[in-house]
């Protein structure tokens, strides 16, 4: 998969599914539960977000 995602993808989310066929691969990302927080706001609640699905269809490899 480093092929195709940036590493850093990997430090906030990690790969829940993924599935493929002849025609396609679907690969869901899962948020990790980790803020990217520093000393400034260590304090602070954080209010998590959830993120919706969306698909991005690209040209085969």
């Amino acid at each position: 998969m480093n092929w195709f995602f940036p590493r850093e993808i990997y430090k906030l989310f990690r790969i829940k599914d993924w599935q493929s066929n002849e025609d396609s691969v679907t690969i869901a990302f899962e948020e990790k539960d980790i803020p990217p927080l520093d000393d400034s706001n260590r304090d602070k609640k954080v209010i998590a977000r959830q993120f919706h699905d969306i698909t991005v269809s690209d040209f085969p490899l």
